[in-house]
């Protein structure tokens, strides 16, 4: 269709004039071919509901939308990383089982070895060991061991667990 041709028709469109709006109580019947007919009655008394919450805008701004699959990843650099070579040869110390983890009693005979108190060696295992399968993987160790240097040099643990501090594998 040529442009002139659009421009025509929203013209035309532009001019022509609403239908009349129906009322309530408009009704249509076969006996007069379809045509309108007032009706005296009125319609019962409905209760209305109030609109329901639009649905979440998927282009929203990462502030009104949790998480956008088109958003650039921002890496975050985990901080135990930076010692990860050395933790690993640590752990490997501890002859982890055939899945790569520390089970429960190896995992506390290495962190024992750091010679932290008790109150500060549960909460370094509450944040280190977070998924709760009573194991530690080399990057769970890596982070237990993180979170003990942080513990001597005089640093207080948060009560959870930091984002850019989850292990890579598990974010």
């Amino acid at each position: 269709m040529p442009v002139n041709d659009v421009a025509a028709k929203m013209a035309s469109i532009a001019t022509t004039p609403p239908p009349p709006p129906l009322s309530s109580t408009t009704s249509y019947s076969r006996e007069n071919g379809g045509a309108a007919a007032e009706e005296e009655e009125s319609l019962p008394d409905v209760p209305v509901e109030p609109p329901k919450p639009k649905a979440a805008n998927p282009f929203a701004k990462k502030a009104e939308k949790a998480a956008n699959p088109f958003a650039k990843k921002t890496a975050l650099v985990w901080p135990p990383g930076e010692k990860k070579a050395e933790y690993d040869a640590l752990f490997a110390t501890f002859n982890p089982n055939a899945e790569g983890k520390l089970d429960g009693e190896q995992a506390v005979e290495a962190l024992q070895s750091t010679d932290l108190d008790q109150d500060n060696l549960f909460k370094v295992w509450e944040l280190a060991a977070h998924r709760g399968d009573g194991m530690l993987d080399s990057e769970e160790f890596a982070l237990a061991m993180f979170l003990v240097e942080k513990v001597k040099a005089g640093e207080e643990l948060p009560d959870n667990l930091e984002p850019d501090w989850v292990p890579p594998a598990q974010r």
